[in-house]
C-alpha cells in the first residue's frame, strides 16, 4: 500500500491525493467484506455514489450526463443479468450490492470508463475462474459452494481504470 500511495503523492495535489486515497479505502473495504461474506454493505455503496457525486462537482468540466448516465444505465444492465440468471437458474449469481456499487462507480467514471472496468472485471474474474478449474489439486478450495466474489474484481479494475483516466488529464 505504502508504494502506491507514494506514487500518488508524486502524481496529485493534496486534495487529488486525498481524494483517492479514500477513493481507494473505500474500494478496499468494498472487497474485503465481499470476499468474507458475498456482501457489497449499503454504507461502503452510499460513501462511493457519494464519492462520484463530489468528483462531478470538483471537476466542472466532466459531463454530468455521461456519469449519471453510466451510473444508472450500467446498473440497470446488471440488474437484468441477475435478473435473468436468477430466473434462469433459480438462484442468484450476482447480488444487488454489485447493482448498487455499479451505481457509484458509474458517476465516478462515466460511461467509457465503466465500459473499461467492467471488461477488465469480467475478464479477470473469468481468467481466475479458468485459473482454479485448471488447477484442481490445491492445497484448500479456492472458491466456496456460493461461487466467487465479483465486486474485488470490479473494485480492482476500476481503481486501475480511474487512476489511469487521471493521470491522462
Amino acid at each position: 500500500h505504502l508504494f502506491v500511495y507514494g506514487a500518488l503523492v508524486a502524481l496529485y495535489s493534496s486534495e487529488e491525493l486525498f481524494f483517492c486515497a479514500c477513493l481507494g479505502s473505500v474500494l478496499i473495504g468494498i472487497s474485503v467484506v465481499d470476499i468474507r461474506r458475498f456482501e457489497v454493505p449499503d454504507t461502503f455503496s452510499l460513501i462511493l455514489a457519494g464519492l462520484g457525486l463530489f468528483h462531478l462537482f470538483y471537476h466542472p468540466g466532466v459531463s454530468w450526463s455521461d456519469h449519471l448516465v453510466a451510473g444508472f444505465g450500467f446498473s440497470f444492465v446488471l440488474y437484468a443479468v441477475a435478473e435473468i440468471y436468477f430466473r434462469m437458474k433459480g438462484r442468484d449469481g450476482l447480488g444487488f450490492g454489485d447493482v448498487k456499487l455499479v451505481f457509484g462507480l458509474g458517476l465516478l467514471l462515466g460511461v467509457e470508463g465503466s465500459i473499461w472496468a467492467l471488461l477488465l472485471a469480467a475478464v479477470s474474474g473469468a481468467a481466475t475462474l479458468i485459473a482454479f478449474a485448471a488447477w484442481p489439486r490445491l492445497p484448500v478450495d479456492p472458491l466456496p459452494a456460493s461461487g466467487l466474489a465479483f465486486a474485488p474484481f470490479l473494485c480492482l479494475s476500476s481503481w486501475a481504470v480511474f487512476l489511469q483516466e487521471r493521470a491522462a488529464w
